[in-house]
C-alpha cells in the first residue's frame, strides 16, 4: 500500500492537481493506477 501512495506522488499528472474538478482528479487517479497494473502484468 505505501509503494501505491509514493508512485502516486511521483506521477507527474498527480504529483499537483491541475484539475478543476474532483471527479476529473479522481479519474486521472483511476486511470494511472490501472496503467501501472496493466505494465506489471507486462513484465
Amino acid at each position: 500500500m505505501e509503494r501505491t501512495f509514493a508512485w502516486n506522488e511521483t506521477n507527474r499528472r498527480n504529483a499537483k492537481s491541475y484539475e478543476r474538478l474532483s471527479n476529473t482528479a479522481e479519474t486521472v487517479t483511476e486511470i494511472s493506477a490501472i496503467r501501472l497494473m496493466l505494465k506489471q502484468f507486462d513484465t
